[in-house]
């Protein structure tokens, strides 16, 4: 075992050195075709050395601004990853992070590797079917520091960190949205997770955000004037004993409030069903309201998202999963 690994180590380096060879000399197109051809030769009966070439073929592709033939190389390898049912693991994780932070922030390419990254680990992760929530996070945290704050959040809502999101959030708000929707950043990020029934995310994103946005850390709620505010406070308390007549009474007495934004209602019908057993009414489209979630994540991949404040609070189409093939 030990012999095999040291041989493939050393097989690996030799094709590095030929392919770095062919790099330095300026011989973009031949690297390119190098990698494709030892990665069909390789891929049947040396998966890893396969792997490692496509792995080592792009980052060098990215290192020399040859974006087109770093993204087809990147493509391939998630590819591979997807024909071969290749599990989420620390290793594949690595190899997505270098190759997307080698990318310049412009290039259409990182986009369309990350959404591609994002469905196969859909695909071998049973328990994320939107995709593994340490890809959204890579993502996510790097929308930010673009700041790139309207894709930023499309992705923390699935990464499984309410800390990160929550800060990303407040400065989302101060610096895009005006301080009359302070309340409606909150409020939208709050029902998104309470469909997707991330209960504890949610309480967690509230409590950041209300303890670090200029507008609530002086406060504690009640609020005297932020009546959406009360809502979702007295939303998540009620959503852990799932009281059908408080949740009712709630719709009912912040109703003016929750028509400051037409996803609300929604949201909230299908929050109705994911916490308190009622049914939703006759006139919601099942699935609709996850569609639009998916729908806002994919746009965040293609650029589609917009980036001001009350814009970002639209709902969007259902998704046309005809559109979101791999290959």
């Amino acid at each position: 075992m030990e012999t095999r690994s040291r041989g493939r180590n050393v097989g690996t380096r030799k094709v590095s050195d030929k392919l770095s060879g062919s790099i330095q000399k300026g011989n973009y197109y031949e690297a390119h075709q190098l990698c494709r051809t030892l990665y069909q030769r390789y891929k049947v009966h040396r998966e890893g050395e396969a792997i490692d070439v496509l792995h080592n073929g792009t980052v060098q592709m990215l290192k020399n601004a040859q974006w087109e033939s770093a993204t087809d190389l990147g493509m391939l390898l998630i590819k591979h990853f997807k024909e071969r049912k290749t599990p989420f693991s620390d290793h594949t994780m690595s190899i997505i992070s270098d190759i997307f932070y080698l990318y310049d922030p412009a290039e259409k390419g990182r986009d369309t590797f990350m959404k591609a990254s994002l469905k196969w680990s859909s695909m071998v992760c049973e328990e994320h079917k939107y995709g593994h929530p340490r890809i959204h996070q890579l993502v996510a945290s790097t929308y930010w520091k673009e700041k790139d704050y309207a894709r930023a959040r499309d992705h923390f809502l699935y990464a499984s960190k309410p800390e990160e999101y929550g800060s990303m959030l407040v400065e989302f708000a101060c610096k895009k949205g005006y301080p009359s929707e302070a309340d409606l950043f909150i409020t939208q990020a709050v029902l998104q997770l309470l469909v997707l029934q991330c209960r504890h995310n949610a309480i967690t994103l509230y409590t950041i955000y209300t303890e670090s946005h200029p507008s609530f850390s002086s406060k504690k709620p009640p609020y005297k004037k932020e009546p959406l505010m009360n809502f979702v406070w007295f939303l998540l308390q009620a959503s852990e004993h799932g009281d059908t007549a408080v949740f009712l009474c709630l719709r009912q007495k912040y109703h003016p409030a929750l028509q400051r934004d037409p996803s609300f209602s929604e949201y909230l019908d299908k929050i109705g069903t994911n916490f308190f057993g009622v049914a939703q009414s006759a006139t919601a489209k099942p699935g609709n309201v996850l569609g639009n979630l998916l729908s806002g994540l994919m746009d965040s991949l293609t650029g589609a998202t917009n980036s001001a404040g009350p814009a970002v609070l639209q709902p969007k189409p259902p998704l046309d999963a005809s559109q979101e093939e791999l290959d």
